[in-house]
Formats: C-alpha cells, sequence, structure tokens
C-alpha cells in the first residue's frame, strides 16, 4: 500500500525526555489553513535529521531520516516571514501529541492533502517516465510526435548513456512484474496536480515524491544510479520464485433449479484434470480448488440456503471431485429470474481460506443476473463495482462464465443486465491497461460448449504450472501464457463451435492467467521502486493516452471511513423520510444534523451538500467528480422517484463496501511507529469515493 512506519523512527523515542499523559494530551498538531479539522502534516526530505530545539547548534535528536516519512506538524513557521526554505517546524509521529522535536523547513516539504499514486498493471503500456521539471513533461505532452520522442527517451534512459541535459531522473521498472499497492506499500505522495487534455481525454500533470520500504531501500534512484539503471532496464528475471508457483481456484456457482446440467458439467472438467495430473505430484500438490454456492433470499420456502461453503478447506482434484458430487440444484425455484449472485462472490472473497503465497482465481457460473443495489433480496448490499473492487483488494481475478438460456423469452430480457454485472465483476487489476474483461458467455442448451470451456480454463491452469516448473526465466513463464489478440468476449448466438470455445477460452484464460502471473511474480520477488526522488509525472501511458499509467490514491484512516460511513448514512435516513413524507432532502437533512455537529441553519442556508459541513473535508479538493458534493436540493427535487432511488442505492453499496474494508485487517498500514489502529490508512480508490 502507500508507505509502512519507518522503524528508524523508533530510535527517537529513547532519547526524548518523556511527556507525561496529560501533557502529551494538550497538544494537539497544527490545523492547514482553511480547514477545521485537517491536520498539517510535512514528508521529509532524504538525510534530514530532527533538533531539540528551533536552533542550527542544537543537539541532533535523529539524523538521516528516511526520505519522505510523513510526520505530523505541531508549530509551523509564521506566515508573514515564511519562504519555504527558512524557519523551522515542530513535529511529531502522530496527532496525540508525540513530538518528535524541530526540523528546518528546508528539509520538509507540506502534505496538504493525503493522496498518493499507484502504478497501473503493467500490461498493455509503456514503463512511467519520471521528469525533473514540470516544462520539459510539458513540452513533450504538446508534441505532435509525443510517442516517438517518449520511446527515445525510454531507450536513452535504458542504455546507461544519459546525457547531460537529460530530462529524466528516474523511471519505473521495465521487468515483468507488478507492484501492486494493496500488497506492497510503496508512497508515491502528490505534491501537486493540474488537468490536462491528451489526445481529447482528461489526463492529470502530477509532481510525486517517491518512497518504499523495501530492504535496502535508502539513497536516491536516478539515473545516475548506474545498478538502478541497469535493474530498471532490465526485462528479463531470472527467478526460482516462478518454480513454487501455487494456483487456487474457488468456483461460485449458482445451485438454483436448472442448473445441475453445469455442476456435473464441472465435475468432470475437475475429475479430468485430476486425471491428467495424477502422474505428477509436483503439479497436483500446487493447485488447490473450493466451492461456493448460491441461491436466493431464505423467505423463499425449501431454497434451503443463501450462500454455502462446502470447502471450508481448499482441495486437491480428487477430494475435490468427491465433493462436487455431492452438490445439487434447489428443489424449488426462485421467484422470478434474478438470484443473490453478489452474496455469493462476496462470501467467497471475503471467507475463502485464501493462502498468502498463491495465485487466487474465482470461476463464476450462472444463467442469471444478481439482485440490484438497493433490492431487499441482495444480501450483500454491494454492487458490482464493490464486488470487482473488493477482489482487486484481495488480489483475486475473477473469471464469469455467462450461460444464456434462448428457450425462454422472459430470460432473454435479462441478459443484457447479466452481461452487463458479469463483465464488471470480471474487471480484474489488468483491466485499466488491458481493456478486458474475463468474461465468457455460451448457450446454456449446449453441454458440449460448456465442458470445452471447463476443460479449456482447467487445461491452461496445468498447463501454467507444468511452465513454471521447466522455464528457466519470468519472462519464459509470462511468454508462455501471453494470449493473442482477437475477440474474447463470446458468443451471443444460439450456437456455437466446440473449436470456437476452445480458441476463444484458451486466449481468454491465457490473457487472465499472465496478468494473474505478473502481479504475483511482483509480489514474491518485490523490484527496486523509484525512491527518495521528487518528479514530474503524466497519469497516462505516452504512447497511448487511452491507457491509464498511473491511479490516484486516498490515503483514508478508520477514523476517517467511519466518519464518511456515518455520513453516508445519515444522507440516506433523509433521502428515505424526504421520499416517504413528500418534504425537500435539505429539509429533511436538518431533522439528521444535530447527530453530525451541524446546525440545521448551516444546511438551510447551504445551496450545496459540500456547503452543509456534513461532507468530511478530506474529500473536498480532490481531483475527482464526486455526486455528492454539488448535488443541490433542486437537483434532488427534479429527479425522477427511480432517479433519487438509484443514488440512494449507490450511498448504501458504498456504506457495504467501506464497511468491509474496516473489518478486513489486510488492507490497513501504518504509516508512523507511533499509529494508534484507528489512524492506521488503506489507500481508497476515487472510484469508491461518493
Amino acid at each position: 500500500m502507500c508507505f509502512t512506519g519507518l522503524i528508524r523512527i523508533a530510535g527517537l523515542f529513547l532519547v526524548l525526555p518523556l511527556l507525561s499523559s496529560a501533557t502529551m494530551a494538550q497538544r494537539s498538531p497544527v490545523i492547514i489553513p482553511g480547514k477545521d479539522t485537517l491536520p498539517l502534516r510535512v514528508l521529509t526530505r532524504p538525510f534530514s535529521s530532527v533538533y531539540e530545539t528551533a536552533q542550527e547548534d542544537a543537539a541532533i535528536v535523529e539524523e538521516n531520516l528516511p526520505a519522505f516519512q510523513p510526520l505530523y506538524v505541531y508549530t509551523a513557521p509564521q506566515v508573514d516571514d515564511f519562504d519555504g526554505q527558512t524557519g523551522w517546524y515542530e513535529v511529531g509521529s502522530d496527532d496525540k501529541g508525540t513530538v518528535l522535536g524541530w526540523m528546518r523547513a528546508e528539509d520538509v516539504m507540506e502534505w496538504k492533502q493525503a493522496m498518493c499514486l499507484a502504478y497501473t498493471h503493467p500490461e498493455g503500456r509503456q514503463p512511467v517516465l519520471m521528469f525533473g521539471k514540470r516544462d520539459s513533461l510539458f513540452d513533450l505532452l504538446q508534441a505532435s510526435d509525443r510517442a516517438e520522442q517518449a520511446e527515445s527517451l525510454l531507450n536513452t534512459a535504458t542504455s546507461g548513456e544519459i546525457p547531460d541535459d537529460f530530462p529524466l531522473i528516474s523511471m519505473e521498472p521495465k521487468r515483468a512484474v507488478f507492484m501492486f499497492i494493496e500488497e506492497q506499500f510503496y508512497l508515491l505522495p502528490i505534491l501537486s496536480h493540474e488537468p490536462i487534455e491528451l489526445d481529447g481525454r482528461e489526463g492529470r500533470l502530477l509532481q510525486l515524491a517517491a518512497a518504499t520500504t523495501a530492504k535496502g531501500g535508502r539513497g536516491k534512484t536516478t539515473l545516475e544510479d548506474k545498478a538502478f539503471v541497469e535493474s530498471a532496464a532490465i526485462a528479463s528475471t531470472e527467478s526460482k520464485s516462478v518454480q513454487d508457483l501455487k494456483i487456487e481456484l474457488v468456483y461460485v456457482i449458482d445451485t438454483t433449479a436448472s442448473m445441475q446440467p453445469f455442476i456435473e458439467g464441472t465435475l468432470r472438467a475437475i475429475e479430468k484434470m485430476a486425471g491428467s495430473i495424477a502422474g505428477d505430484p509436483d503439479i497436483a500438490d500446487n493447485v488447490r480448488f473450493g466451492m461456493w454456492a448460491f441461491r436466493d433470499s431464505l423467505e423463499i420456502e425449501g431454497i434451503e440456503y443463501l450462500t454455502k461453503n462446502y470447502t471450508p478447506e481448499l482441495q486437491d482434484a480428487t477430494a475435490f471431485a468427491a465433493t462436487l458430487g455431492s452438490v445439487a440444484e434447489a428443489k424449488v425455484g426462485s421467484k422470478g429470474f434474478p438470484e443473490d449472485v453478489f452474496s455469493g462472490l462476496d462470501k467467497a472473497i471475503a471467507e475463502t481460506a485464501w493462502s498468502e503465497d498463491a495465485m487466487r482465481f474465482i470461476v463464476l457460473i450462472g444463467d442469471a443476473p444478481s439482485h440490484t443495489k438497493g433490492e431487499a433480496w441482495n444480501a450483500s448490499g454491494k454492487g458490482s463495482e464493490e464486488i470487482s473492487q473488493l477482489a482487486k483488494d484481495k488480489g483475486i481475478y475473477v473469471f464469469s462464465g455467462h450461460l444464456r438460456d434462448f428457450s425462454d423469452p422472459r430470460k432473454e430480457e435479462f441478459f443484457d443486465l447479466t452481461e452487463q454485472q458479469f463483465r464488471k465483476v470480471s474487471e480484474n487489476r489488468d483491466y485499466a491497461s488491458t481493456g478486458r474483461e474475463a468474461y465468457y458467455s455460451l448457450p446454456a442448451d449446449d453441454p458440449a460448449a460448456f465442458d470445452a470451456m471447463s476443460d479449456t480454463l482447467l487445461n491452461a491452469m496445468r498447463d501454467l504450472l507444468s511452465a513454471a516448473r521447466k522455464q528457466g526465466s519470468v519472462e519464459e513463464v509470462v511468454a508462455f501464457t501471453a494470449a493473442d489478440d482477437f475477440d474474447t468476449s463470446g458468443s451471443s448466438e444460439e450456437e456455437v463451435t466446440v473449436e470456437q470455445v476452445e480458441t476463444e477460452v484458451a486466449g481468454l484464460a491465457n490473457q487472465m492467467i499472465k496478468a494473474a502471473l505478473v502481479d504475483w511474480i511482483g509480489k514474491k520477488d518485490a523490484v527496486q521502486a523509484p525512491r527518495d526522488i521528487t518528479a514530474w509525472v503524466v497519469d497516462k501511458d505516452l504512447a497511448d493516452p487511452m491507457v491509464p499509467s498511473l491511479e490516484v490514491r486516498v490515503l483514508i484512516n478508520k477514523n476517517e471511513l467511519d466518519s464518511l460511513r456515518t455520513v453516508l448514512q445519515e444522507l440516506m435516513l433523509a433521502g428515505r423520510q424526504g421520499q416517504m413524507s413528500g418534504t425537500g432532502f435539505f429539509d429533511a437533512l436538518q431533522a439528521t444534523s444535530a447527530t453530525l455537529s451541524v446546525t440545521p441553519e448551516q444546511i438551510a442556508n447551504a445551496r450545496t451538500l459540500s456547503d452543509t459541513g456534513l461532507i468530511p473535508e478530506f474529500l473536498q479538493d480532490l481531483p475527482y467528480k464526486s455526486r455528492i458534493m454539488g448535488m443541490t436540493s433542486e437537483d434532488w427535487n427534479n429527479w425522477s422517484q427511480d432517479q433519487q432511488d438509484e443514488f440512494l442505492n449507490d450511498l448504501d453499496a458504498k456504506i457495504s463496501y467501506y464497511a468491509a474494508v474496516h473489518d478486513d485487517p489486510g488492507v490497513w498500514v501504518r504509516l508512523n511507529m507511533g499509529d494508534d489502529p484507528d489512524a492506521y490508512v488503506h489507500p481508497m480508490s476515487l472510484e469508491m469515493l461518493p
């Protein structure tokens, strides 16, 4: 994720005089000018020191601090005579009064918004180039031959022969691995940002700082560092870790009435795989299977269960085949066509006994859409967007098999909704750069086509494990899984051939597996990311601006997440009350103001929701288009009942997502050694903000 607390700072507590709890309670950080609650923080520059007092000849409390460590400000230079370079900051490791000492203004940079950048998946794009000056990057972005110039800069940067006036100072490594921010905590804090247009698309010009917590992660990694250049330029990686590759594959299957043929088809595929790997224990021991079944609301008499985990512990192929043999479809039908697909996926993502060192896959199989956000029978409370993000957060790649039943015209009415949902949950970590979901559709009445899809998917997994044990480098294994560039969306027609399914699913499976493998290797063999520098970047691929190369994240702590969830709950309540009573949304909101520490007058005098004082300050000034910030009373009154419901259902789904994030200890990181658990941060995607 973005940057763990740095161990060396712990030494400060050994030399600082102990403060009484009463004294510490009296100190609070400086508030950012123009804000009411947001504390001011600074980032330390490389090789800076903390002094006992605000004097050059004062005793040094700690020297050579880790670069770009975030610290809280307890005393800031006076604005009247502050030029950004002279003066002193009194800093602390937390917001509870743990003051460390004083730092020179020239040794820190103010960090007024807790925003950072995350690399997108490297599939389908060039490495991020980091410029020393804004104007050098801006001029390149305006050039008609931008792509050619960018390619030339990349070639020069990796050649090891850097001219004196070269505009780049560093770059993202070229290796075929992926540093996912939720799993390898690196910090790319945003110091400034501005919008820019590239080929008709909106982008962002950003100044960042770069830090890492990798072992040995001290010292600048610029293009002047030949060891870094050699490492960053190498596109081949010898690694024994691929020989330890493990796969965990969990099926999430609709087991309502009519699904028995597909349960049996999955069993046939597993039995074939078990037979094919029986003679190779190295492969058999490194693939495990699981099964979650989903049906519908327990309000339906005889439905038996909403979701069911058939594999509390993941199983080898032989044991899993026996488990599948015990799975049967429901004896009663659902009421209507949608099922509770999202609850099945939600449970599989959160409650499967995943191991830490395996590639994780989910295979969704169903013929109906899920109950949507806001529907009473959607027990998860989430939508496809929230389910997709939860899978990404946990490093799970989802393959969706959509069965189209052409036998009933009423079912055809739900084809589009099912496809929309199944595609969204299959937008895996590589989607931003490849634009491809791991989604496939085929006619439900063709068992041979279903068998071909299941067999091909499992064969791709088996062949990957086999290749990992035979190949010498990461790239050879990655190349083994490379997908050709062809349509892999499946067929919306009533007839397909087995050969068509085998070819298309092979390409789709290899695309997904390749992305997951690059992800897994990056987790196992951490590369040397740029560090201890400040640079200018653009968040799009310089060769193809349609492809994002960097993604903005907000470092949100548990207290802030709780406050955001509370606000959304009150907005939901006000909206529902307004609908029932016929009063305006802002009128209903005034009744809830007491629980949110704002006055009814503030709400009554507000033009937009952002003016009410209800919206947490950390959401303000972020580079994203918020649906709630600019909402007015007129907007609400002009919406139809369906539009109002859609707005409130979106809020409800976000609340459910925030609850899942809050309760998952694996997605929270400590920025400073003195932080309490409530101050741990999660790098929230802007897409998941309301």
